[in-house]
């Protein structure tokens, strides 16, 4: 169970990370009322790699901290990268069909 569990959380955090702009849309918001730098990076939570492992940290602490279950941690945030990247293909695979049946419905 806490494989698929830290499987799923992985997508989701990528998916508020990168794949949705949340956190780069609040960063300049956060930056401002801390009067920090525009540029500064708020570690872990701009990071999806980063969140990842933490919030797999988390969910261990939760389960129990096992060495396998810590290792499936660290293989899930190494891999955030690769489901940025799943994200990327669903959705230019979902805009050529839309694009693609847009072009079926205009020749009709």
């Amino acid at each position: 169970m806490f494989y698929l569990q830290m499987f799923l959380l992985t997508w989701c955090v990528v998916f508020v990370v990168d794949a949705s702009g949340f956190v780069r849309s609040i960063r300049p918001k956060i930056t401002a009322a801390m009067h920090l730098p525009p540029e500064t990076r708020l570690r872990p939570f701009d990071c999806s790699l980063c969140m990842t492992f933490w919030a797999g940290i988390v969910l261990c602490a939760f389960q129990g901290f096992t060495i396998p279950h810590v290792a499936f941690v660290c293989l899930c945030a190494y891999l955030a990268r690769f489901v940025d990247n799943c994200y990327l293909l669903i959705r230019e695979t979902l805009s050529a069909l839309v694009r693609l049946l847009m072009d079926k419905i205009e020749k009709l």
